[in-house]
């Protein structure tokens, strides 16, 4: 059994999802007509490493080929993590992997679009001033509509990041008060989606009704953390 690793360098795409026309094209770029080729297992996020010469051992394709290019397609990445429970082959601690890389790619284009965002921002020119000043108020009015901008897009990449991960709610508001970025509190949330993923875990193992709604311990530390940094900002101002 093998998991492909996450990919922090292959391209991000969000377009519609046809996988049999995906796999189509994915065997035409690999060699792949009769059987699998050694290139061809990149693109799916789990494969039975047992029975390499046989399509069917390949599960939860993410990746496509368009246009000379390779790229990761983040309607798959949705889809790959609705069906992953479902999915046969993978152990409970292969799944875990998965879903994290696969949440990291979800992450990771939150991140790119707030990035991109931001680098084709251009701010016009401004008339030069009058002698009274008037010029360097109309700068301050643009200083301060940028640092607007520039929040907004903040908290836009964190409520995107807090909206791939359901156990990153109270983490993100957290960082929202402290001034942290998406990039910033990223590994913590991770640990607690990671956390709560072997709580639930443990929960269905011991045949339980519910699951409790209780914020993990990680989550918890990740929050106090935060919220720590956000004090000591604020003492370090006055």
């Amino acid at each position: 059994m093998a998991i492909t690793a996450y990919d922090d360098t292959v391209k991000l795409v969000d377009e519609s999802w046809d996988q049999s026309e995906a796999d189509a094209r994915w065997r035409a770029h690999t060699g792949s007509d009769s059987s699998p080729s050694r290139a061809y297992r990149a693109a799916f996020s789990w494969y039975d490493s047992s029975a390499l010469e046989l399509f069917g051992s390949y599960k939860l394709q993410i990746r496509d080929f368009k246009n000379g290019e390779e790229f990761v397609n983040l309607s798959a990445v949705r889809n790959a993590l609705a069906r992953l429970d479902q999915t046969d082959g993978p152990t409970n601690n292969e799944r875990d992997e998965i879903r994290n890389n696969l949440q990291r790619y979800l992450a990771r284009a939150a991140e790119d679009t707030d990035s991109a965002s931001a680098s084709v921002e251009t701010v016009a020119e401004l008339p030069e001033g009058n002698a009274d000043g008037t010029n360097q108020d109309k700068e301050s009015e643009m200083d301060t509509e940028q640092i607007k901008a520039e929040e907004r897009k903040r908290i836009s990449a964190l409520e995107k990041l807090a909206s791939s991960f359901p156990v990153a709610r109270q983490i993100v508001d957290a960082a929202i008060e402290s001034g942290a970025s998406a990039n910033d509190i990223l590994a913590d949330v991770l640990a607690a989606d990671k956390s709560q993923q072997a709580a639930r875990a443990s929960v269905d193992a011991a045949a339980s009704e519910t699951v409790a709604s209780v914020m993990p311990d990680s989550a918890k530390q990740a929050k106090r953390k935060i919220l720590s940094a956000c004090s000591s900002r604020h003492r370090a101002s006055k």
